[in-house]
């Protein structure tokens, strides 16, 4: 008898809701097919014209959202085909409204920018991207828009605008083929199955272009807070993009992910919102799934005047090179890896990796990953390498003595591996005991001569067998 219950209800629903959205009364329609969505979890209908009813709201992107969503939950459908015509839909309007956009900024179609933040697309611009494109296979479509080719054309290190242009595109696919070899090594988990990656934050695809290939095998979708830079994602690279939002407990994809991928956007967020939006990319991850990050560590002071970290371990400076962004919300960033540790525990994913400063020479790399449902969490400081982050920090900050402690320790509880010794090297460094440094470098060596850090360590010997042979 329930289940007959059940069925009568969910088929009245059925009957009724779409009568609602005809009839005009959409927030009565959006409200029952929430309740069924959250009655019964997986179903086409519920998804489905909860997406009518969003797409009636004006709510264009939640309604992307649950089309998708529905798709999911039953590809094949009665109705599927209506959901994928409504997904098309949508996103012709997204891209009308972003060329309506771009007609306003650029009303004599020159590339002379309208809008605050954006900048000229000279032909000489254009002609550089299509010889660079091409040499590496992607499409060469640039935009206004895109704060990261301005940063990078008005770099001093780029003196000339072929350089700059060259940079932008080769180091978007030194970036795609990092990522491609940071998930190789840490998502052996994954198997052979086609891994789901989240591009957070994507901007208008200067790494994302270059993601299918180095990831030929994955579902790509990018994420960005611009809707200009969401339709240029669809329509000028061709990878499926969604539309975030400035509070993270706002934000909702329509799937779960194996790799979600957030490069340089912590190094840009503040305190009341850093930890939040860890915590929300962390939730977008199916069980076993890897978040890889970057941030702006300790290394990176200098950039900023060398300005004194808080003791919560995180600092802020509103303002930023995405003018068109609140101030307030998008900033410079620098963060200890103590507090990104502890933001990592809040967030219920451990820590799988950690390498101080090594994305550009100045950015700290995080890869985490989301326990199964059924492991129990051990916690990012329990495991080797966040010992290895918590010690990197220590030596950052001076803690010299508290850091040979604990790579003493671990030199012991971890015989066979190399970061123990290298950081006890580290310290008897800064403590002035170069012979004993040299020791532990070598012992590093011994370890593991093909190190990312192996060349370091040779660097330090030298500099060490220097100073101890000197007058």
């Amino acid at each position: 008898m329930p289940e007959q219950t059940e069925s009568a209800d969910f088929a009245e629903f059925v009957a009724r809701t779409p009568s609602l959205i005809e009839e005009g009364a959409l927030d009565d329609a959006l409200e029952a097919s929430n309740a069924a969505a959250a009655r019964w979890p997986g179903q086409f209908w519920p998804l489905f014209l909860t997406g009518r009813s969003l797409e009636g709201l004006g709510r264009r992107a939640e309604a992307l959202s649950r089309y998708r969503e529905a798709l999911e939950a039953n590809p094949s459908h009665p109705e599927a085909p209506a959901a994928h015509f409504a997904i098309k839909r949508l996103l012709a309007a997204e891209t009308e409204a972003a060329e309506n956009s771009t007609r306003k900024l650029d009303p004599d179609g020159d590339g002379t920018p309208r809008a605050k933040g954006h900048f000229q697309i000279s032909d000489e611009i254009r002609r550089l991207s299509r010889r660079h494109a091409r040499k590496l296979g992607v499409t060469p479509a640039v935009h206004p828009g895109d704060f990261i080719l301005k940063f990078i054309l008005s770099h001093r290190n780029f003196p000339t605008t072929d350089r700059a242009v060259r940079y932008y595109f080769t180091d978007g696919r030194r970036s795609a083929e990092r990522l491609a070899e940071l998930i190789g090594r840490h998502g052996t988990h994954l198997g052979d199955r086609t891994v789901r990656l989240l591009e957070f934050a994507s901007g208008y695809g200067c790494v994302t272009r270059h993601l299918p290939t180095a990831l030929a095998d994955a579902e790509v979708v990018a994420c960005d807070i611009h809707p200009q830079a969401v339709a240029f994602i669809e329509r000028n690279i061709g990878v499926t993009a969604l539309l975030s939002r400035s509070d993270p407990d706002e934000f909702e994809t329509p799937s779960r992910y194996d790799v979600v991928f957030a490069l340089s956007f912590f190094s840009h967020m503040p305190e009341r919102t850093w930890s939040r939006w860890l915590t929300a990319l962390v939730d977008c991850l199916d069980d076993g799934g890897l978040i890889v990050f970057t941030t702006q560590g300790l290394a990176g002071r200098e950039l900023f005047g060398n300005p004194e970290i808080p003791p919560s371990g995180i600092w802020f400076k509103p303002g930023g090179e995405q003018e068109d962004l609140d101030a307030e919300e998008y900033g410079g960033t620098i963060v200890s890896t103590e507090y990104v540790l502890a933001q990592l525990e809040r967030a219920g994913a451990e820590l799988a990796l950690y390498e101080r400063a090594t994305w550009w020479g100045m950015q700290d790399l995080y890869v985490a990953r989301k326990p199964g449902a059924e492991e129990p969490r051990r916690g990012s400081e329990s495991t080797f390498e966040g010992l290895v982050a918590r010690v990197s920090s220590q030596l950052d900050q001076g803690q010299a003595e508290a850091a040979l402690r604990e790579s003493e320790a671990a030199r012991r509880r971890w015989p066979n591996r190399f970061w123990a010794p290298y950081l006890a090297g580290r310290a008897l460094a800064a403590l002035d005991r170069p012979a004993e440094a040299r020791i532990a470098y070598r012992e590093a060596l011994e370890l593991d001569g093909d190190h990312p850090k192996a060349a370091d360590a040779r660097s330090e010997i030298g500099r060490l067998e220097d100073e101890l042979s000197g007058p």
